[in-house]
Formats: C-alpha cells, sequence, structure tokens
C-alpha cells in the first residue's frame, strides 16, 4: 500500500531588507546586506588595521541573488572539507533593518536556535 503524501507546509520568506554583522576573533568584520528575493546582495569585509589607519580599502562585493546563492554553495562545501566550524561562528546572527535597528522576528516564524 503506497503511503500517502502531504505537502510540506509553504516556506516563510523574510522580504524586508536586511544586514547581519559578525566579527571574527581577529576583529575583521563581516558585514552581509539583503533585500527581497531578486534584490543585490552586498558583502563588505572590513579589516581592523585598515579601520584604524583611516584606510577605506574594505573588499565590497555587490552580487546578484544566483552569484551569493553559489559563493554560500562553494564554501559550505569548501570549508565543510576543512572541519568543524570554530566555536565564535555558532548560533544564529541577529538581523538588523536599514535604521540600524534589530528586526523582530516574523509573527509565524519559528524561534531561532542554534544547531
Amino acid at each position: 500500500m503506497p503511503l500517502p503524501k502531504q505537502d510540506s507546509p509553504a516556506r516563510r520568506i523574510d522580504e524586508r531588507p536586511r544586514t547581519y554583522r559578525i566579527t571574527t576573533p581577529r576583529r575583521t568584520c563581516v558585514v552581509v546586506e539583503l533585500g527581497g528575493s531578486g534584490d543585490p546582495v552586498k558583502i563588505k569585509v572590513s579589516r581592523r588595521l585598515d579601520m584604524v589607519l583611516g584606510m577605506n580599502t574594505a573588499p565590497v562585493l555587490d552580487l546578484s541573488q544566483e552569484e551569493a546563492w553559489a559563493i554560500w554553495a562553494a564554501l559550505c562545501d569548501g570549508l565543510g572539507a576543512g572541519g568543524e566550524p570554530p566555536d565564535w561562528t555558532n548560533g544564529p546572527l541577529t538581523a538588523f533593518g536599514p535604521d540600524g535597528a534589530a528586526l523582530p522576528a516574523l509573527p509565524t516564524a519559528a524561534a531561532a536556535e542554534p544547531f
């Protein structure tokens, strides 16, 4: 007897513009700016030494969504082959809105829990 098939619930997509920031132990700041689906993705890497010296040499990548997904896939596979992620990368990142304030969770979104 075949098992009944049930469609999985539709995934809730957050279309709000948002920014994610993470700082490495060496004080390099990585900032990712996202918009809605189809909007460009901006990734900026600011090194502490450059900021202290007043040099504005932080590389900025302006990417399409497709290019950002390709980088994500390559990093996941490439870094995953190198071992476990460091402890400082564990846990969810807070999303910030265009005004710099933390974005509240979507009403129907599941609570963020570290894996």
